[in-house]
């Protein structure tokens, strides 16, 4: 893990600052960066995990929920009667207010609660009388305090029930999300102080030393953006490092001179992505 992450505090969290209204544009960025989500549904089935509990009713708490794009296109995946209620937690409290509509707007979701906080104190406010089937942090763990992780995933396991599940959807340290952010912090000294991102590779670190078993299942895929889309290009760059001040494309450039395919006319940002799944059943 990187030294500078140690130093990590909630307000230098740099989603905290980001996820405003007035800085997304979520339609941009999601015509891209959709298949994150549209890959995890279609590689692992969560018909499947849910129907495994037998019961019509399960209790959802999802860490990080950002706007929640990705449960409102599982929605649509879904083909049974069960309805699961879900608790939101988030640093953004915009994202919370989006996220929450996003919900309560699906077939097979609604909100429960809400939760205006970072995941690093999740225990001071979500009490462990509460009992999830399923906890889920979807892409929403890049960002975090390494040191405070382990208790978080310690009590992330009390708050499951005996047959629940924690799924971890993260990035890989090799990941072209990973390599831009990084990228960008070597190259601008204005950001010498910036948390690296965790990656998949550090919170398995995390995992292991604390004895928790979990499966690992690895995903592939590109974002795409069409060599003439250059304002969508700079959206999805702004966005990949949380920063929209700077000139990305002239930042960028050798990166788009390594990531061009001339056959496609575009460029090509591979992506490796784990998720992480955690069985209460086998951590007992």
């Amino acid at each position: 893990m990187k030294t500078n992450m140690n130093s990590r505090t909630e307000d230098s969290n740099p989603s905290k600052s980001y996820y405003q209204a007035e800085k997304l544009d979520l339609d941009s960025w999601f015509q891209v960066t959709q298949i994150d989500y549209e890959k995890l549904i279609e590689e692992y089935s969560f018909n499947n995990l849910f129907k495994g509990f037998a019961k019509n009713q399960l209790k959802l708490l999802d860490v990080g929920c950002g706007t929640a794009k990705f449960p409102s296109l599982l929605d649509k995946k879904l083909d049974d009667d069960i309805h699961r209620s879900a608790d939101l937690l988030d640093i953004s409290e915009y994202c919370l207010q989006v996220a929450q509509k996003q919900f309560d707007s699906c077939q097979h979701f609604s909100t429960n609660k809400t939760y205006l906080s970072a995941t690093e104190n999740l225990h001071q406010l979500v009490e462990k009388t509460n009992s999830y089937d399923i906890i889920w942090a979807i892409h929403s763990l890049c960002t975090v305090n390494p040191n405070r992780m382990a208790d978080v995933y310690l009590y992330c396991l009390d708050l499951l029930g005996d047959n629940g599940k924690f799924l971890i959807y993260q990035l890989a340290e090799k990941s072209s999300y990973n390599n831009l952010y990084s990228f960008y912090l070597s190259h601008y000294p204005e950001r010498k102080d910036t948390t690296y991102f965790l990656t998949s590779e550090d919170h398995k670190n995390i995992l292991d030393t604390l004895g928790i078993n979990y499966e690992n299942l690895r995903l592939y895929f590109s974002h795409r953006i069409n060599y003439e889309s250059k304002n969508i290009l700079e959206i999805y760059f702004k966005k990949c490092v949380f920063d929209n001040t700077l000139d990305v494309l002239k930042f960028f450039q050798p990166i788009l001179q390594e990531c061009f395919d001339e056959e496609s006319n575009q460029y090509q940002f591979k992506q490796i992505v784990d998720l992480l799944i955690v069985d209460k059943a086998s951590n007992i």
